[in-house]
């Protein structure tokens, strides 16, 4: 399987997980941030078609609707909206996944064994609310499920893929005060930067006047417990 296909399918995948529905809407940003145009997608959509792991997509505009901390796409139409209109609206690709065929796709390697991932961190996040990369032993933040930073950093997890949330979508989702999550999030990555080996890589990025996303160069794998939680 080639790298396009590898990543592509991934990204999906993880907003399969996030949402826990089938019928997934992905920002077009969330692709373009990844280094992929619409030709790239559409190739590896209609790769995905062909081996049953997509039922159907196509491109449109629409919003997040955010329900128990849980952010899916609504969509409103297939064309831009006017500016007058639905100003929250953004495009995406909505995709009618066949989760069981598409796993087939996640976690693949190319003929030589490998796969270039594109700089990727890869973390874990345990059930027992242990985050690490490579192993436990060398590299663990440990978070109390019951405080802050586990259910701030949860809600980014859930939502991965989705690109920058306002910090006023994201303080509400979470029943917090604006200031209170900025500093909640600058204490969760001076700890993750030391515990995580991540350099200067921050586990969760701010852009002004866009807000945070978790950085797209770091996946994390969460438990099944804890995605349920």
């Amino acid at each position: 399987m080639d790298t396009n296909t590898f990543t592509i399918a991934n990204i999906i995948n993880e907003h399969h997980l996030a949402s826990g529905d089938d019928l997934v809407g992905i920002p077009v940003k969330s692709f373009e941030q990844r280094g992929f145009g619409h030709h790239d997608v559409r190739i590896v959509l209609s790769i995905l078609t062909k081996n049953g792991a997509v039922k159907k997509y196509h491109r449109c505009w629409g919003h997040t609707a955010i329900e128990k901390g849980i952010a899916r796409y609504e969509e409103v139409s297939q064309t831009k909206p006017k500016t007058t209109e639905n100003v929250e609206a953004y495009e995406a690709y909505h995709i009618d996944i066949e989760p069981k065929i598409l796993k087939q796709f996640v976690g693949q390697t190319n003929v030589a064994g490998k796969v270039k991932k594109d700089g990727l961190i890869e973390l874990v996040l345990d059930k027992d609310g242990d985050l690490y990369k490579e192993t436990k032993e060398k590299f663990c933040y440990p978070l109390h499920k019951d405080q802050e930073p586990f259910k701030v950093l949860l809600y980014f997890i859930k939502n991965q893929g989705r690109g920058y949330e306002s910090t006023r979508d994201v303080a509400f989702s979470l029943n917090k005060d604006v200031q209170y999550l900025r500093t909640e999030i600058g204490k969760i990555n001076r700890i993750a930067a030391g515990r995580l080996g991540l350099g200067k890589n921050k586990l969760i990025e701010a852009k002004q006047n866009s807000g945070y996303r978790l950085n797209p160069h770091i996946t994390i794998k969460a438990a099944k417990e804890i995605l349920s939680s």
